[in-house]
Protein backbone atom coordinates (compact mmCIF):
# COMPACT_ATOMS: atom_id res chain seq x y z
CA UNK A 1 0.00 0.00 0.00
CA UNK A 2 2.88 2.21 0.78
CA UNK A 3 3.93 1.81 -2.39
CA UNK A 4 1.36 2.50 -4.40
CA UNK A 5 0.78 5.73 -2.33
CA UNK A 6 4.31 6.63 -3.29
CA UNK A 7 4.50 5.80 -6.65
CA UNK A 8 0.91 8.16 -6.58
CA UNK A 9 3.05 11.20 -5.16
CA UNK A 10 5.72 10.86 -7.58
CA UNK A 11 3.20 11.77 -10.16
CA UNK A 12 3.03 8.27 -11.86
CA UNK A 13 0.17 8.60 -14.77
CA UNK A 14 -1.05 5.21 -14.42
CA UNK A 15 -0.91 3.70 -11.00
CA UNK A 16 -2.54 -0.01 -10.91
CA UNK A 17 -4.55 -0.54 -7.53
CA UNK A 18 -6.45 -3.87 -9.02
CA UNK A 19 -7.25 -6.82 -6.72
CA UNK A 20 -4.99 -5.61 -3.83
CA UNK A 21 -7.76 -6.36 -1.64
CA UNK A 22 -7.61 -2.42 -0.20
CA UNK A 23 -11.28 -2.51 1.18
CA UNK A 24 -12.75 1.39 1.76
CA UNK A 25 -9.57 1.96 4.21
CA UNK A 26 -6.82 1.88 1.57
CA UNK A 27 -9.00 3.49 -0.82
CA UNK A 28 -10.27 6.43 1.40
CA UNK A 29 -6.01 6.54 1.39
CA UNK A 30 -5.45 6.73 -1.94
CA UNK A 31 -8.22 9.44 -2.54
CA UNK A 32 -6.62 12.08 -0.07
CA UNK A 33 -3.79 11.75 -2.28
CA UNK A 34 -5.86 12.65 -5.16
CA UNK A 35 -8.12 15.20 -3.83
CA UNK A 36 -4.85 17.37 -5.39
CA UNK A 37 -6.63 19.06 -8.09
CA UNK A 38 -3.19 19.34 -10.13
CA UNK A 39 -2.74 15.43 -9.91
CA UNK A 40 -1.19 13.69 -12.94
CA UNK A 41 -3.00 10.69 -12.31
CA UNK A 42 -5.14 10.11 -15.85
CA UNK A 43 -6.30 6.20 -14.90
CA UNK A 44 -7.38 5.02 -11.49
CA UNK A 45 -7.64 1.11 -11.85
CA UNK A 46 -9.58 -0.39 -8.59
CA UNK A 47 -10.95 -3.54 -9.88
CA UNK A 48 -11.46 -6.30 -7.04
CA UNK A 49 -10.54 -4.55 -3.82
CA UNK A 50 -13.47 -4.97 -1.98
CA UNK A 51 -14.49 -1.78 -1.77
CA UNK A 52 -18.29 -0.99 -0.65
CA UNK A 53 -20.17 2.53 0.40
CA UNK A 54 -17.66 3.96 2.19
CA UNK A 55 -15.26 3.86 -0.64
CA UNK A 56 -17.21 4.60 -3.01
CA UNK A 57 -18.08 7.60 -0.96
CA UNK A 58 -14.19 8.53 -0.81
CA UNK A 59 -13.73 8.16 -4.51
CA UNK A 60 -17.35 10.80 -4.82
CA UNK A 61 -15.57 13.07 -2.54
CA UNK A 62 -12.35 12.73 -4.82
CA UNK A 63 -14.15 13.39 -8.22
CA UNK A 64 -15.48 16.54 -6.70
CA UNK A 65 -12.49 17.98 -6.50
CA UNK A 66 -9.54 16.16 -8.86
CA UNK A 67 -10.42 16.96 -12.90
CA UNK A 68 -7.64 14.60 -14.64
CA UNK A 69 -8.33 10.94 -14.30
CA UNK A 70 -10.41 10.05 -17.50
CA UNK A 71 -11.14 6.44 -16.54
CA UNK A 72 -12.62 4.66 -13.64
CA UNK A 73 -12.43 1.31 -13.39
CA UNK A 74 -14.54 -0.59 -10.39
CA UNK A 75 -15.21 -3.48 -11.59
CA UNK A 76 -16.00 -6.30 -8.88
CA UNK A 77 -16.21 -4.64 -5.90
CA UNK A 78 -19.30 -4.10 -3.68
CA UNK A 79 -20.59 -0.86 -3.96
CA UNK A 80 -24.00 -1.63 -4.21
CA UNK A 81 -27.16 0.93 -5.33
CA UNK A 82 -26.07 3.10 -2.37
CA UNK A 83 -22.53 3.52 -3.93
CA UNK A 84 -23.97 4.28 -7.49
CA UNK A 85 -25.63 6.98 -5.65
CA UNK A 86 -22.80 8.67 -4.03
CA UNK A 87 -20.99 8.77 -7.83
CA UNK A 88 -23.80 9.55 -9.22
CA UNK A 89 -23.81 12.99 -7.96
CA UNK A 90 -19.81 13.48 -8.15
CA UNK A 91 -19.92 12.58 -11.97
CA UNK A 92 -22.88 14.84 -12.36
CA UNK A 93 -20.02 17.21 -11.84
CA UNK A 94 -17.05 15.84 -13.09
CA UNK A 95 -15.77 17.06 -16.01
CA UNK A 96 -12.90 14.70 -16.90
CA UNK A 97 -14.30 10.78 -16.33
CA UNK A 98 -14.73 9.29 -20.45
CA UNK A 99 -14.69 5.48 -19.53
CA UNK A 100 -16.68 4.53 -16.23
CA UNK A 101 -16.39 0.51 -15.36
CA UNK A 102 -18.76 -0.61 -12.91
CA UNK A 103 -19.24 -4.09 -13.75
CA UNK A 104 -19.90 -6.78 -11.03
CA UNK A 105 -20.95 -4.52 -8.14
CA UNK A 106 -24.43 -5.44 -7.47
CA UNK A 107 -25.99 -2.41 -8.19
CA UNK A 108 -29.33 -3.25 -8.82
CA UNK A 109 -32.17 -1.61 -10.90
CA UNK A 110 -32.11 1.13 -8.28
CA UNK A 111 -27.96 1.58 -9.03
CA UNK A 112 -28.89 1.34 -12.48
CA UNK A 113 -31.14 4.40 -12.23
CA UNK A 114 -28.41 6.59 -10.30
CA UNK A 115 -26.14 5.95 -13.49
CA UNK A 116 -28.76 6.57 -16.03
CA UNK A 117 -29.01 10.01 -14.10
CA UNK A 118 -25.53 10.91 -14.21
CA UNK A 119 -25.68 10.51 -18.32
CA UNK A 120 -28.78 12.86 -18.52
CA UNK A 121 -26.28 15.48 -18.15
CA UNK A 122 -22.62 14.32 -17.57
CA UNK A 123 -21.08 15.60 -20.89
CA UNK A 124 -17.55 13.60 -21.15
CA UNK A 125 -18.52 9.88 -20.31
CA UNK A 126 -18.16 8.26 -23.35
CA UNK A 127 -17.96 4.61 -22.52
CA UNK A 128 -20.01 2.36 -19.62
CA UNK A 129 -19.54 -0.87 -18.42
CA UNK A 130 -22.41 -2.04 -16.26
CA UNK A 131 -21.99 -5.93 -17.12
CA UNK A 132 -23.62 -8.71 -14.14
CA UNK A 133 -25.11 -6.16 -12.14
CA UNK A 134 -28.47 -7.72 -11.99
CA UNK A 135 -29.87 -5.22 -13.90
CA UNK A 136 -33.95 -5.31 -14.72
CA UNK A 137 -36.14 -3.85 -17.20
CA UNK A 138 -36.49 -1.18 -14.51
CA UNK A 139 -33.04 -0.10 -14.85
CA UNK A 140 -32.74 -0.30 -18.81
CA UNK A 141 -35.36 1.82 -19.37
CA UNK A 142 -33.60 4.07 -17.02
CA UNK A 143 -30.89 3.88 -19.47
CA UNK A 144 -32.83 4.31 -22.58
CA UNK A 145 -34.72 7.71 -21.37
CA UNK A 146 -30.81 8.98 -20.17
CA UNK A 147 -29.71 8.32 -24.02
CA UNK A 148 -32.75 10.18 -25.55
CA UNK A 149 -32.81 12.52 -22.97
CA UNK A 150 -29.34 12.95 -22.33
CA UNK A 151 -26.78 15.03 -23.82
CA UNK A 152 -25.55 12.41 -26.39
CA UNK A 153 -22.33 11.82 -25.91
CA UNK A 154 -21.94 7.89 -25.10
CA UNK A 155 -20.46 6.08 -27.40
CA UNK A 156 -20.03 2.05 -25.61
CA UNK A 157 -22.32 0.83 -23.87
CA UNK A 158 -21.73 -2.46 -22.17
CA UNK A 159 -24.40 -4.02 -19.81
CA UNK A 160 -24.23 -8.22 -20.34
CA UNK A 161 -25.20 -10.65 -18.13
CA UNK A 162 -27.78 -9.05 -16.51
CA UNK A 163 -31.90 -9.38 -15.70
CA UNK A 164 -32.97 -7.70 -18.74
CA UNK A 165 -35.93 -8.90 -20.97
CA UNK A 166 -37.73 -7.72 -23.78
CA UNK A 167 -39.28 -4.55 -22.52
CA UNK A 168 -35.48 -3.25 -21.20
CA UNK A 169 -34.55 -4.12 -24.78
CA UNK A 170 -37.54 -1.93 -26.69
CA UNK A 171 -36.61 0.99 -24.58
CA UNK A 172 -32.92 0.62 -25.49
CA UNK A 173 -33.70 0.09 -29.30
CA UNK A 174 -36.12 3.34 -29.00
CA UNK A 175 -33.28 5.31 -27.75
CA UNK A 176 -31.09 3.89 -30.36
CA UNK A 177 -33.73 5.66 -33.04
CA UNK A 178 -32.62 8.85 -31.90
CA UNK A 179 -32.18 11.00 -34.93
CA UNK A 180 -28.40 12.48 -33.56
CA UNK A 181 -27.79 9.08 -31.65
CA UNK A 182 -23.51 8.49 -30.74
CA UNK A 183 -23.64 5.52 -29.78
CA UNK A 184 -21.22 2.91 -31.56
CA UNK A 185 -20.96 0.04 -29.29
CA UNK A 186 -23.79 -2.10 -27.63
CA UNK A 187 -23.12 -5.04 -25.57
CA UNK A 188 -26.62 -7.17 -24.19
CA UNK A 189 -25.58 -10.74 -23.83
CA UNK A 190 -26.64 -13.40 -21.65
CA UNK A 191 -30.09 -11.10 -21.04
CA UNK A 192 -33.71 -12.64 -22.26
CA UNK A 193 -34.28 -9.99 -24.46
CA UNK A 194 -36.09 -12.80 -26.92
CA UNK A 195 -37.33 -12.74 -30.35
CA UNK A 196 -39.53 -9.39 -29.03
CA UNK A 197 -36.49 -7.86 -28.49
CA UNK A 198 -34.38 -9.09 -31.84
CA UNK A 199 -37.24 -7.67 -33.48
CA UNK A 200 -36.60 -4.05 -32.00
CA UNK A 201 -32.95 -4.24 -32.43
CA UNK A 202 -33.65 -5.37 -36.23
CA UNK A 203 -35.70 -1.96 -36.69
CA UNK A 204 -32.43 0.34 -35.07
CA UNK A 205 -30.13 -1.36 -37.55
CA UNK A 206 -32.41 0.00 -40.70
CA UNK A 207 -32.18 3.26 -39.20
CA UNK A 208 -29.09 3.96 -37.02
CA UNK A 209 -26.18 5.14 -38.39
CA UNK A 210 -23.75 5.30 -36.13
CA UNK A 211 -24.49 1.40 -34.17
CA UNK A 212 -21.18 -0.58 -35.59
CA UNK A 213 -20.83 -3.23 -33.12
CA UNK A 214 -23.66 -5.00 -31.55
CA UNK A 215 -22.88 -8.22 -29.02
CA UNK A 216 -26.17 -10.68 -28.35
CA UNK A 217 -25.28 -13.59 -27.23
CA UNK A 218 -27.37 -15.83 -25.12
CA UNK A 219 -30.55 -14.14 -25.98
CA UNK A 220 -33.32 -16.72 -26.64
CA UNK A 221 -33.34 -14.80 -29.94
CA UNK A 222 -33.97 -18.50 -32.03
CA UNK A 223 -34.21 -18.83 -35.77
CA UNK A 224 -37.12 -16.19 -36.44
CA UNK A 225 -35.25 -13.66 -34.11
CA UNK A 226 -32.40 -13.38 -36.13
CA UNK A 227 -34.05 -13.79 -39.12
CA UNK A 228 -35.58 -10.32 -38.30
CA UNK A 229 -32.07 -8.98 -37.73
CA UNK A 230 -30.79 -10.79 -40.96
CA UNK A 231 -33.41 -9.00 -42.97
CA UNK A 232 -32.39 -5.62 -41.29
CA UNK A 233 -28.57 -6.29 -42.60
CA UNK A 234 -30.03 -6.35 -46.14
CA UNK A 235 -30.03 -2.55 -45.85
CA UNK A 236 -27.86 -1.70 -43.30
CA UNK A 237 -24.95 0.09 -43.86
CA UNK A 238 -22.99 0.80 -41.25
CA UNK A 239 -22.81 -2.24 -38.76
CA UNK A 240 -19.21 -4.40 -39.10
CA UNK A 241 -19.52 -6.94 -36.01
CA UNK A 242 -22.18 -8.92 -35.00
CA UNK A 243 -22.05 -11.37 -32.20
CA UNK A 244 -24.90 -13.55 -31.60
CA UNK A 245 -23.66 -16.94 -30.07
CA UNK A 246 -25.65 -19.40 -28.35
CA UNK A 247 -28.91 -18.60 -29.53
CA UNK A 248 -30.40 -21.63 -31.15
CA UNK A 249 -30.72 -20.39 -34.52
CA UNK A 250 -30.27 -23.18 -36.31
CA UNK A 251 -30.30 -23.48 -40.17
CA UNK A 252 -32.65 -21.27 -40.39
CA UNK A 253 -31.48 -18.81 -38.64
CA UNK A 254 -27.57 -19.57 -40.52
CA UNK A 255 -29.88 -19.17 -44.23
CA UNK A 256 -31.64 -16.39 -43.37
CA UNK A 257 -28.00 -14.51 -42.47
CA UNK A 258 -26.43 -16.57 -45.66
CA UNK A 259 -29.11 -14.38 -47.15
CA UNK A 260 -28.44 -10.82 -45.62
CA UNK A 261 -24.54 -11.21 -46.53
CA UNK A 262 -25.61 -11.42 -50.19
CA UNK A 263 -26.14 -7.70 -50.22
CA UNK A 264 -24.61 -6.04 -46.75
CA UNK A 265 -21.09 -4.90 -47.58
CA UNK A 266 -20.24 -3.31 -44.50
CA UNK A 267 -20.02 -6.53 -41.95
CA UNK A 268 -16.63 -7.57 -41.10
CA UNK A 269 -17.18 -9.61 -38.15
CA UNK A 270 -20.04 -12.55 -37.51
CA UNK A 271 -19.85 -14.89 -34.56
CA UNK A 272 -22.24 -17.69 -34.42
CA UNK A 273 -20.74 -20.06 -32.08
CA UNK A 274 -22.63 -22.86 -30.39
CA UNK A 275 -26.16 -22.41 -32.41
CA UNK A 276 -26.99 -26.08 -33.07
CA UNK A 277 -25.92 -25.01 -37.10
CA UNK A 278 -25.63 -28.10 -39.33
CA UNK A 279 -24.49 -28.75 -42.62
CA UNK A 280 -27.24 -27.14 -44.74
CA UNK A 281 -26.83 -23.85 -42.77
CA UNK A 282 -22.75 -23.71 -43.24
CA UNK A 283 -23.58 -24.49 -46.68
CA UNK A 284 -25.54 -21.06 -47.28
CA UNK A 285 -23.18 -19.21 -45.80
CA UNK A 286 -20.36 -20.70 -47.57
CA UNK A 287 -21.58 -20.35 -50.94
CA UNK A 288 -22.29 -16.71 -50.10
CA UNK A 289 -19.12 -15.92 -49.05
CA UNK A 290 -17.98 -16.91 -52.45
CA UNK A 291 -19.16 -13.77 -53.73
CA UNK A 292 -19.49 -11.77 -50.32
CA UNK A 293 -16.15 -8.95 -50.47
CA UNK A 294 -16.11 -7.21 -46.82
CA UNK A 295 -16.56 -10.50 -44.31
CA UNK A 296 -13.29 -11.13 -42.68
CA UNK A 297 -14.16 -12.59 -39.40
CA UNK A 298 -16.38 -15.84 -39.43
CA UNK A 299 -16.64 -18.42 -36.13
CA UNK A 300 -19.11 -21.43 -36.22
CA UNK A 301 -17.31 -23.24 -33.50
CA UNK A 302 -19.68 -25.53 -31.55
CA UNK A 303 -21.94 -26.11 -33.90
CA UNK A 304 -22.77 -29.58 -35.46
CA UNK A 305 -20.72 -29.58 -38.91
CA UNK A 306 -19.40 -32.15 -40.34
CA UNK A 307 -17.12 -32.93 -43.61
CA UNK A 308 -20.19 -32.29 -46.40
CA UNK A 309 -20.36 -28.50 -44.47
CA UNK A 310 -16.45 -28.55 -44.59
CA UNK A 311 -16.28 -28.93 -48.15
CA UNK A 312 -18.14 -26.08 -48.55
CA UNK A 313 -15.24 -23.84 -47.88
CA UNK A 314 -13.06 -25.19 -50.66
CA UNK A 315 -14.35 -23.04 -53.15
CA UNK A 316 -14.34 -20.09 -50.72
CA UNK A 317 -10.72 -20.06 -50.01
CA UNK A 318 -10.09 -20.56 -53.86
CA UNK A 319 -12.36 -17.19 -54.51
CA UNK A 320 -13.03 -15.52 -51.73
CA UNK A 321 -10.01 -12.74 -51.30
CA UNK A 322 -11.30 -10.85 -47.95
CA UNK A 323 -12.06 -13.88 -45.61
CA UNK A 324 -8.84 -13.62 -43.07
CA UNK A 325 -10.26 -15.77 -39.58
CA UNK A 326 -12.52 -19.24 -40.28
CA UNK A 327 -13.09 -20.34 -36.42
CA UNK A 328 -14.55 -24.00 -36.70
CA UNK A 329 -13.23 -25.49 -33.84
CA UNK A 330 -15.15 -28.00 -31.52
CA UNK A 331 -17.25 -29.24 -34.91
CA UNK A 332 -17.10 -32.80 -33.63
CA UNK A 333 -18.77 -34.37 -36.60
CA UNK A 334 -15.41 -32.60 -38.92
CA UNK A 335 -13.71 -36.43 -39.72
CA UNK A 336 -16.62 -38.47 -37.89
CA UNK A 337 -18.71 -41.22 -40.50
CA UNK A 338 -15.89 -42.51 -41.52
CA UNK A 339 -15.01 -40.01 -43.46
CA UNK A 340 -11.82 -39.61 -41.97
CA UNK A 341 -9.73 -36.32 -43.52
CA UNK A 342 -11.29 -36.21 -46.38
CA UNK A 343 -12.81 -32.02 -45.61
CA UNK A 344 -9.76 -31.34 -44.25
CA UNK A 345 -7.63 -32.58 -46.91
CA UNK A 346 -9.96 -30.50 -49.66
CA UNK A 347 -8.84 -27.70 -47.30
CA UNK A 348 -5.34 -28.10 -47.28
CA UNK A 349 -5.55 -28.34 -50.92
CA UNK A 350 -7.51 -24.74 -50.95
CA UNK A 351 -4.74 -23.23 -48.70
CA UNK A 352 -1.99 -23.93 -51.41
CA UNK A 353 -3.41 -21.27 -53.05
CA UNK A 354 -5.30 -19.10 -50.66
CA UNK A 355 -3.31 -15.69 -49.84
CA UNK A 356 -5.51 -14.47 -47.16
CA UNK A 357 -6.74 -17.02 -44.81
CA UNK A 358 -4.23 -16.12 -42.09
CA UNK A 359 -6.43 -18.16 -39.05
CA UNK A 360 -7.94 -21.37 -39.39
CA UNK A 361 -8.55 -22.95 -35.99
CA UNK A 362 -10.06 -26.73 -36.98
CA UNK A 363 -9.16 -27.95 -33.06
CA UNK A 364 -11.32 -30.50 -31.32
CA UNK A 365 -12.15 -31.60 -34.79
CA UNK A 366 -11.47 -35.48 -36.31
CA UNK A 367 -8.44 -34.83 -37.97
CA UNK A 368 -5.31 -36.46 -38.18
CA UNK A 369 -2.47 -34.76 -36.36
CA UNK A 370 -0.41 -34.72 -39.62
CA UNK A 371 -3.05 -33.25 -41.84
CA UNK A 372 -3.57 -30.49 -39.07
CA UNK A 373 -0.12 -30.09 -38.67
CA UNK A 374 -0.02 -29.41 -42.77
CA UNK A 375 -2.83 -26.85 -42.45
CA UNK A 376 -1.03 -25.53 -39.70
CA UNK A 377 2.08 -24.76 -41.79
CA UNK A 378 0.17 -23.35 -44.49
CA UNK A 379 -1.87 -20.94 -42.63
CA UNK A 380 1.64 -19.55 -41.12
CA UNK A 381 2.76 -19.09 -44.36
CA UNK A 382 -0.42 -16.99 -44.92
CA UNK A 383 0.94 -15.13 -42.31
CA UNK A 384 4.45 -14.51 -42.81
CA UNK A 385 3.09 -13.07 -46.65
CA UNK A 386 0.61 -11.01 -45.25
CA UNK A 387 3.36 -9.42 -43.37
CA UNK A 388 6.23 -8.91 -46.30
CA UNK A 389 3.39 -6.75 -47.40
CA UNK A 390 2.28 -4.61 -44.99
Amino acid sequence: MSRCLTQLQNGNFYVDFSLRDLGDEGVREIAKVLLDPNTTIRERRLQGNNIQFGGARSIARMLDVNMMINELRLRGNVIGPEGAMALSKALERNSSIESLDLSENNLGDEGAMAIASVLEVNKTIKTLHLDSNKIGNQGATAMATALQCGPGILQKLWISDNKIGPEGAMAIAEALKRRDSTLEELSLCENNIGQRGAMEMAKVLETNCTLCRLWLQSNNLRGNGVAMLAKALEVNSVLKLLHIPHNSIGNKGAKALAKALERNETLQSLNVSRNRIRDAGVTAIAKTLERNRTLQTLCLQGNHIGDAGLMTFVKVLENNETLQCLNLEGNSSIGDFGAGDLGALAIAGALETNRTLTHLNLDRCRISSSLMNRIKHLIEENCRKRRRIS
